[in-house]
């Protein structure tokens, strides 16, 4: 008997998915960024506590970032990477919508965590090959990212206010399964045969360190982080201190995000012909004058116009940083080279960050705790203009 084939494998289009991938991804964190902590406080956590959970998160950010992106490498296949860390995270977070406790949630979220951190790296690999491959720039997809991140925030907040904080967990738990089915779809990338791939992975990451502007990037990268990530965490109570209501917390964001896309957008022509490094030392000035503007106000309505800073502090600092990590690293290492700037920043900085930040307003609040963000900004800049002088032109080869 003849045997029927086997029909082929539904898969989205590669730069349907990669845009839809990106969104997906930050409809959760826009949905986390804007109610997790919130829902912690009506939990009975208090800000002490709060800033560990975010500590747990970045600690995991110092070393899975460095398996998953040595995996996504030696692989060459990133969207592979992609359904592991989708499935283990989702069942990961189940916890969260079973109890409040806290030794059971800071355990889960580890978990969570551990294989959350992969994500990141594995699509900005999967996009930087696109590019490669068809052209384009790398920002005209990672702002479907910030479009998500909006979306997920309202949406959110909607259902808050249609139901209670109780929905939280739920909503998030609803997006990373919606996130799992849309990377089933994803095509798997073919391997390129020229690209060797990587050996061990400290191997590989002192091949990297060994690079000194790249070892300069990842310097100015922990000291950013240092200064900044602890304030996701605590914005929205900084915000609910202010007087602003729940329902209008994602406005704030909103207002953030719809500037960071627009310099997203824009930076190829606003700031292509700048070097990589130059662009940082301007994002880092930005965020300075937007963490001095947060410590002075107290009024709900500037803090919405000072917000338009994030789409320089975050949207074109992100920008600049991964062009500046695919001009400096070798293409069959990439994504372990964005695997250690998530590392370094976002975990032993982002880890710092979130643990001091929690005494700092619990102990001062959140206008002391925008000044101290302030003053390492200033500092992060200093090390920046010093990376500026010192790493030389770009290679020619840009996504």
């Amino acid at each position: 008997m003849l045997s029927t084939p086997a029909p082929a494998a539904r898969t989205l289009d590669p730069a349907l998915g990669l845009r839809l991938l990106y969104g997906v991804v930050f409809l959760f964190v826009g949905g986390y960024s804007n109610y997790f902590s919130i829902w912690l406080r009506d939990a009975g956590w208090d800000e002490a506590r709060i800033g560990w959970i975010g500590g747990v998160y970045s600690a995991c950010v110092i070393a899975f970032p460095l398996a998953w992106g040595h995996l996504t490498d030696r692989w060459s296949d990133p969207v592979r990477v992609l359904r592991i860390t989708h499935l283990a995270g989702l069942v990961a977070f189940l916890p969260f919508i079973a109890t409040h406790a806290v030794a059971p949630l800071l355990g889960a979220m580890f978990l969570f965590a551990a294989f959350r951190v992969g994500v990141i790296p594995a699509a900005d690999a999967l996009t930087l090959g696109h590019v490669d491959r068809a052209g384009g720039d790398y920002g005209a997809y990672r702002v479907w990212g910030s479009a998500g991140y909006i979306v997920g925030g309202f949406a959110t907040g909607l259902l808050v206010e249609v139901t209670s904080l109780a929905s939280v967990p739920w909503t998030l738990l609803a997006t990373l399964a919606g996130a799992l089915a849309l990377v089933s779809l994803l095509p798997r990338p073919e391997a390129d045969p020229a690209v060797a791939p990587p050996t061990h992975v400290l191997a590989t990451v002192r091949r990297l360190w060994a690079i000194p502007p790249l070892r300069a990037f990842y310097v100015v990268t922990f000291a950013s982080r240092l200064a900044a990530q602890g304030l996701y965490v605590f914005l929205p109570l900084h915000l609910q201190d202010l007087g602003v209501s729940a329902a209008l917390i994602p406005v704030y964001w909103a207002v953030g995000v719809v500037a960071e896309i627009a310099i997203m957008r824009a930076a190829p022509r606003l700031f292509g012909h700048l070097r990589p490094s130059v662009t940082l030392a301007l994002t880092f000035a930005a965020a300075a004058l937007q963490f001095g503007l947060m410590a002075l106000t107290t009024s709900p309505v500037l803090v919405l116009f000072v917000m338009l800073l994030h789409g320089l502090s975050f949207g074109l600092w992100y920008y600049a940083s991964v062009i500046f990590i695919s001009r400096r690293a070798p293409p069959g290492e990439r994504a372990t080279a964005q695997a250690v700037f998530q590392s370094l920043g976002f975990g032993v900085g982002g880890t710092l960050s979130a643990i001091l930040s929690g005494y700092v307003y619990e102990a001062a609040g959140g206008h002391a705790l925008f000044a101290a963000a302030a003053a390492l900004a200033l500092v992060t800049l200093a090390l920046a203009v010093h990376l500026a002088r010192t790493a030389g032109p770009s290679p020619p080869s840009a996504p």
